[in-house]
């Protein structure tokens, strides 16, 4: 979709004042047990946003 390769990790993440993060969501629930292929996702009504903690 943005033409980098991103790995899936699952973990928790704790953002501090400053950190900045790229958020993908999907503005429509998807139904259980569904796996999107990348010509899915890029179909599937979604936002995508820069965001920065600011403290």
């Amino acid at each position: 979709m943005l033409g980098v390769d991103v790995q899936v990790n699952r973990v928790a993440v704790a953002m501090w004042a400053g950190d900045s993060a790229l958020v993908l969501r999907l503005t429509r629930r998807l139904p259980e047990c569904v796996l999107l292929s990348d010509a899915e996702l890029a179909a599937w009504p979604f936002e995508l946003a820069a965001l920065t903690r600011m403290s």
